[in-house]
């Protein structure tokens, strides 16, 4: 059989859609002498093409060329391959030579080459500009900018260093050779050892910043052995969780090297016995200190601390027979939170705080003058939840003395008169955020000071001018919260927003005429802030018929009776 019958039977099977069919007889045409015939390699190509089997395809067409260069067929084929593959450069190049070898009368296939070489070059500007903003354009800004901004975000959040690592290769490459961002240890549970491991590598055993999370000391992969290689003299910061740290300095004869610590955040567990005084020399630079069920702290060692800015102490059971001196000796706290925490002592002489912007006591057992003793002119913050002892003179006090500065009030479960949280809001013309919680016949007290009711006209008698701005409390005062307080009632919160929450104007009224003179030289007091937040949850004794009025007239209002536990437990 000639090579002939074979093609002839391949491109009827190719017309048919019977590709594998074709292929063979393709095949069959090619061994019988029609190696050199470019018409079955053209062909051929068409069906390699079809198949999706693009290397193949490619071949034939450059046999086609080879066999006749003279001729547009492989040509327009290898263009359309091209295409296929995302090759445009060479699509274009093989579609401008196809053109030169096809005559001007075959119109139809200029044209197909004319869209193939115009879709190729949309294809083209398409992956370019699709590479343009791909590209990675912060490559070509200097590394030190690099670093600087890697540092900024990682001294923000730590955790911001994984992050960076993940982002690209080219950015791990620069996170991975910068040993000041893996100042930060922080251990946890899942493999300690082969995290310190790496830290301490990469930051060249320069690590500021350790945590010993919980659930470090249930690992026994050697995790300690890694910390051996930090280098103790530059660590300003501790964090540990049921770690006997002094201990393990003492091991390494790394002790003097505490005297260096700003920051130490201890919590230990219930029943503890580290003794954990000697963490506390006398020469410490401690800025910073945390301690929860630490038990092994003594009263006397923290009077080794002259430089506290920030003292948290919670579920501490032994009493402190010694605090005051602590207070006396760091006058430039900025924050003390104390929880469950048991104070013997109580300062003959007033203390002075001037420093001091938040002040929370949780829980506390102190006596009653204590509070009333502390003078703290810069106050932002005062929070007192829970306590059997009264607060009531210290609040008083600390009115007396001025709370200009204050703008957050958190009562809860506190025993309080109501006189003496009226004297607070009258020296706190800074309020913006009022929380109470179970304060029982003194929540309604409060809000009736904060709106009262404006004085009755007699019968005959012209009504009574509105209160002025001036002389309401708080001016200032945009939240309010008060929670689980059956005193409340729904009066005393009307009058309330009815005196800060006046209706908004529609639109501006029209200029009249006589408007348009010099006004009066006396400035009007200007209007109280809004309510925008008001929270009444719990208070079984607000009218429902009322919740409509409160939602048309605060922006966030709440009102749940009670929870659906608390429901269930009523049925």
């Amino acid at each position: 059989m000639s090579w002939k019958a074979s093609f002839s039977k391949g491109i009827t099977s190719f017309q048919a859609g019977r590709l594998e069919d074709a292929l063979i007889q393709f095949n069959e045409a090619i061994k019988n002498n029609g190696e050199n015939q470019y018409p079955i390699y053209d062909s051929r190509a068409a069906v390699y093409e079809k198949l999706n089997r693009g290397k193949d395809a490619l071949r034939d067409a450059k046999k086609t060329i080879d066999l006749a260069p003279d001729r547009w067929q492989g040509y327009s084929r290898s263009a359309r391959i091209f295409l296929k593959a995302r090759k445009f450069d060479a699509c274009v190049k093989m579609a401008d030579m196809s053109l030169q070898r096809i005559k001007p009368d075959n119109v139809k296939r200029r044209e197909e080459m004319e869209g193939l070489k115009e879709e190729a070059g949309k294809a083209m500007r398409a992956a370019e500009e699709q590479k343009r903003r791909m590209q990675n354009h912060m490559a070509k800004l200097p590394v030190e900018i690099f670093m600087e901004v890697f540092r900024i975000l990682v001294e923000e959040d730590s955790r911001a260093l994984i992050q960076l690592l993940h982002v690209c290769q080219y950015w791990r490459y620069i996170a991975w050779n910068i040993p000041a961002l893996w100042e930060t240890l922080a251990l946890v549970r899942r493999r300690p050892a082969e995290k310190a491991k790496l830290w301490i590598d990469r930051s060249h055993g320069r690590i500021k910043d350790i945590h010993v999370g919980s659930g470090v000391l249930e690992s026994h992969d050697g995790w300690e052995t890694h910390l051996t290689r930090i280098k103790w003299d530059g660590v300003q910061a501790c964090t540990v969780y049921k770690w006997d740290l002094e201990k393990f300095l003492k091991s390494i004869n790394q002790t003097h090297m505490l005297s260096n610590i700003r920051f130490l955040d201890i919590e230990d567990e219930i029943g503890n016995t580290i003794d954990r005084t000697k963490l506390l020399v006398e020469d410490s630079k401690i800025q910073h200190l945390c301690l929860i069920y630490a038990h092994g702290y003594g009263s006397m060692a923290l009077e080794n601390l002259r430089h506290l800015t920030y003292l948290e102490i919670r579920k501490y059971a032994p009493p402190y027979t010694s605090f005051v001196p602590v207070l006396e000796n760091n006058s430039l706290l900025e924050t003390i939170i104390l929880e469950d925490v048991d104070l013997v002592d109580t300062p003959t002489e007033p203390l002075q705080l001037s420093h001091l912007t938040r002040f929370e006591a949780i829980h506390p057992a102190w006596k009653e003058e204590f509070m009333g003793q502390m003078i703290m002119p810069q106050l932002q913050v005062l929070r007192v939840e829970g306590g059997a002892t009264w607060i009531s003179r210290g609040l008083s006090s600390l009115s007396t003395r001025g709370l200009g500065n204050l703008t957050e009030l958190i009562l809860c479960r506190c025993s309080a008169t109501s006189e003496s949280v009226i004297d607070v809001l009258k020296s706190a013309k800074t309020l913006q955020q009022i929380y109470f919680s179970q304060l029982y016949n003194v929540s309604n007290n409060v809000v009736e000071a904060l709106a009262p009711e404006p004085p009755r006209a007699r019968k005959g008698a012209p009504s009574p001018p509105p209160p002025n701005p001036a002389d309401l409390l708080c001016p200032v005062l945009s939240y309010l919260s008060i929670l689980h307080c059956p005193d409340v009632r729904t009066g005393s919160l009307v009058r309330l927003l009815r005196a800060r929450n006046p209706p908004l104007p529609s639109s501006p009224a029209p200029l009249e005429e006589d408007s348009l003179t010099e006004p009066e030289t006396t400035a009007a007091a200007p209007p109280p802030a809004r309510i925008l937040s008001l929270t009444v949850d719990g208070c079984e004794n607000i009218e429902a018929e009322w919740l409509p009025w409160f939602r048309q007239n605060v922006k966030t209002f709440s009102c749940i009776y009670m929870s659906r536990k608390v429901a269930g437990y009523k049925r």
